[in-house]
């Protein structure tokens, strides 16, 4: 198995051992063996029948399995009396392991007992060999780079009528200078070689491995005193070769880290791109293009709708929006603010034009205005060059593929130049829907969130129940309708050249597909807006934005192409709400088709929340058309794993389970990497995962889990200080500069009120705000102040408007004038003191 090592071990739960008792003391044992093996392979008899579904201790032990990528895979009786059978005894193993045979037989008079066994393949997978051509920066001759710009023709480009020529030429001057400074190569992906195996290491390895040798055969105590000798020697000198190259890493990557991540990645500590091959039946690029470009269900839009959109205004206009010029400034800032190094398919990225800044800040400032005042996008920006991505381990078909579309750098400063003022045209007449959440500076996939769950709190501490729908669009970003796109942007206040310049922009795009093959032909783009581009997803949240004002009973939360739902009634009045929820669904449905959208009814799902959720579940049908929507008890939303009864324990299971994997990558280093280096990489790598949307479901949590997700932080503050298992070491928080994991929440949730409540924005979540100086402003003591919201239950304590009250009422009066960024340093410097 190569490097791979495991840990087999055996489980018993007595019957009198509480089951509860019995994971906890379980998820303890696995979170030391996980980290410290690679694999974990162990059974017994737990007394938990598994062969009962409805047994809730089944689905906790199973969820504890999760958390660690482990399954338990006996599935026939292994206890069989007269009167019952039970499947009492298991076997867990890995899911990434292949599980040959497995099963239960009798041992006669040895046990009552069945003796389960399984088969598994432990064949180690071939490295694939990968190719790819790449341009070497950092020993390209800066002196010959400057002569070659100051001696390249670039201001001919002024005088080139045509701006596909203007772009064409520039380009191809750009790449004769890099194939001189830094020709294209080609390289070979083997198995990395650790910089630290020194010439001397290896020799120490050598002669240890030698000494073993000569000790199995001689089996003499003096050569196996030698053997041992220069294996620790060996072991030794190896991991100050490992710290002293990790503490030049540090060192060199002082104020920037990306050379560290770079080689972090190496090393497959940091490598999130990790995924399955693509098998060889499906690895055809010419076939992977031809899916991604079939859009399903396709309908042609109402001519109707189009005459609308083209002959009126959504609201009165003081002027049309209209595109102005730009500095070389704004260029080179929007140079800078690019972070990918993709190259696309012009053959140029952005390090090639870095490096040539200033010198073609002119030539390209020139370019851009050009294409605003002709109102023409670039052909050869139009081209995107498309990477298929495994969506999981298992390839079954071409939709387990996700296309990573990369367009040319130059096309992405024009989009965000663009973006940039459309924005502000848009804002300043609020074309879009106040709950559309995406892409808005203020808002975000929290602010959204924050805004369902507390109408559900507040829906279920008035007595109510609530359905939520997740609707799902197929393929939405491809589907939109070009003319009718264009016809929106007239109604909304768009200029004819506007008009012209996004038609443009859309028509005549092309892609193809690159695999390790080879290369795709061209296609073309027939409909959609363009996958990985600035412009595409507000373009479609323009396209979308009078979709959902067509519903009648429910209210919507948007987020780009993400849609929902929600409805609250009384538990008596279900007929009632199920009649008026299938009303506007097939409102929403209908007047989606008539913009080329189409919701997939399999894939959205409904979540009931509520004290009588359970009393209504098998009668509250609704559907879209005559599709059924199916129940959840949870689902993701908005990356967030939302559950019905709103205590998130699956998100919890979930970033419990990434965080562990993400600390079993650093272990083996745990001696190498400097007590600094491993505070950063437990803070990003590690804790991060715990960050997103804690402002939600922090105060949602049962004690249980607030304690799990502490365990995480204790077992990294385990791994940065060397302490071990049982020994207290709460103590190193204040040394690892962390706060608590209860604190952090706190600190995170103090940041978003404040922003919300300073920039007054996202405005949905600022209206459920009332200060005390609303109601009077008589008592000056009060200024500032929250007033508490009136509530029944105990539910609304989980509430955004519960905490934002709780927690911003305890802020000082002088934080709360502070910019963001001080705010958040004065408050976590308040929190460590009153620790």
């Amino acid at each position: 198995m190569g490097n791979r090592s495991f840990i087999f071990g055996t489980l018993y739960r007595p019957p009198s051992k509480n089951v509860s008792e019995f994971l906890i003391n379980l998820e303890d044992n696995l979170i030391e063996s996980f980290l410290n093996s690679n694999d974990i392979i162990c059974g017994g008899d737990i007394n938990i029948d598994f062969m009962d579904c409805q047994n809730k201790h089944v689905q906790a032990f199973c969820d504890c399995l999760e958390m660690f990528n482990l399954t338990q895979i006996v599935d026939s009786p292994t206890r069989i009396t007269k009167t019952s059978s039970s499947l009492i005894d298991v076997i867990v193993v890995p899911k990434d392991i292949n599980v040959s045979t497995k099963g239960a037989v009798d041992i006669g008079c040895v046990s009552d007992h069945l003796l389960v066994y399984c088969g598994l393949d432990l064949k180690c997978a071939v490295p694939d060999v990968k190719h790819s051509r790449f341009r070497n920066f950092k020993r390209i001759d800066k002196n010959l780079l400057q002569d070659l710009l100051l001696l390249s023709p670039f201001q001919d480009i002024f005088y080139i009528p045509s701006i596909n020529e203007k772009v064409s030429y520039f380009n191809s001057i750009i790449i004769n200078i890099f194939d001189t400074v830094a020709p294209l190569r080609e390289m070979k992906h083997m198995n990395f070689k650790p910089p630290w195996l020194t010439d001397n290491v290896r020799l120490l390895m050598s002669l240890r491995d030698k000494a073993f040798s000569k000790f199995k055969r001689t089996r003499r105590p003096s050569h196996w005193d030698y053997y041992k000798l220069l294996k620790n020697y060996t072991t030794n000198a190896l991991r100050r070769e490992q710290s002293a190259y990790f503490m030049h890493c540090c060192y060199n990557s002082h104020g920037n880290s990306k050379d560290l991540w770079k080689r972090l990645r190496k090393l497959d500590i940091m490598n999130n791109s990790k995924t399955a091959n693509i098998p060889i039946e499906y690895d055809d690029p010419n076939k992977i293009n031809d899916h991604f470009l079939s859009p399903s269900n396709i309908v042609n839009p109402d001519a109707e709708k189009i005459n609308f959109y083209n002959n009126n205004y959504c609201k009165h206009f003081e002027q049309l929006f209209s595109f102005n010029l730009v500095s070389e400034t704004i260029i080179y800032k929007y140079l800078t603010e690019i972070k990918s190094s993709a190259m696309g398919a012009d053959g140029i990225n952005i390090e090639m034009l870095l490096l040539c800044c200033p010198y073609i800040l002119p030539f390209i400032t020139h370019i851009i205005n050009s294409c605003l005042l002709e109102n023409v996008f670039p052909d050869s920006w139009k081209v995107a060059k498309v990477f298929p991505l495994p969506k999981k381990n298992s390839i079954t078909s071409m939709s387990d593929l996700r296309p990573i579309s990369i367009l040319p750098v130059l096309s992405k400063i024009l989009e965000k130049i663009i973006k940039f003022q459309f924005i502000r045209h848009l804002d300043k007449y609020t074309i879009l829907p106040p709950y559309q959440s995406g892409f808005r500076q203020g808002f975000s996939c929290t602010s959204a969130l924050l805004d369902v769950t507390d109408d559900i709190i507040k829906e279920i501490d008035d007595g109510n129940t609530t359905a939520l729908v997740l609707l799902d669009y197929s393929k939405a970003f491809d589907t939109i309708n070009h003319q009718l796109m264009l016809a929106i942007l007239k109604y909304i206040g768009c200029t004819n050249e506007v008009v012209k310049l996004f038609s443009d922009y859309l028509s005549h795009r092309y892609q193809f597909v690159e695999t390790s093959i080879g290369a795709s032909d061209r296609r073309p783009v027939l409909c959609g807006v363009p996958q990985g581009s600035v412009l595409g997803p507000v373009l479609f949240s323009v396209y979308s934005a009078g979709i959902t004002s067509s519903l009648r009973h429910s209210k919507p939360y948007l987020y780009a192409d993400d849609t929902q739902i929600k409805f609250s009634f009384q538990h008596t009045q279900v007929q009632s709400a199920i009649s008026l929820i299938n009303e506007d669904l097939n409102i929403l449905a209908k007047e989606s088709i008539s913009h080329q959208l189409t919701i997939n009814p399999l894939k959205s799902t409904v979540l009931l929340f509520g004290k009588h959720k359970n009393d209504i579940k098998d009668i509250f049908k609704i559907s879209i058309g005559n599709t059924i929507i199916p129940h959840a008890n949870f689902a993701r939303n908005l990356g967030l794993i939302l559950d019905s009864d709103l205590r998130f324990s699956k998100h919890i299971d979930k970033c419990i389970s990434r965080s562990y994997g993400r600390l079993k990558l650093l272990y083996p280093y745990r001696h190498i990497f400097s007590t600094k280096l491993k505070i950063l990489l437990c803070d990003i790598l590690v804790l991060s995962l715990f960050n997103y949307c804690d402002v939600i479901y922090g105060p949602c949590l049962t004690k249980n889990d607030i304690n799990r997700v502490q365990k995480v932080q204790k077992s990294c503050l385990r791994y940065v200080f060397g302490v071990r298992r049982y020994d207290p070491v709460s103590y190193k928080l204040p040394e690892a500069g962390w706060l608590d994991m209860r604190e952090r929440r706190e600190l995170h949730a103090a940041v978003l009120f404040h922003k919300i409540i300073l920039y007054k924005t996202p405005p949905y979540l600022y209206n459920k705000i009332t200060f005390r100086t609303d109601i009077h402003n008589i008592n000056l003591r009060f200024r500032g102040l929250i007033s508490q919201p009136r509530h029944c239950t105990a539910m609304f304590t989980r509430s955004f408007s519960h905490n934002i009250y709780k927690l911003y009422n305890q802020v000082p009066t002088n934080l709360k004038s502070l910019p963001v960024s001080i705010f958040k340093v004065k408050f976590k410097h308040l929190l460590f003191l009153n620790k």
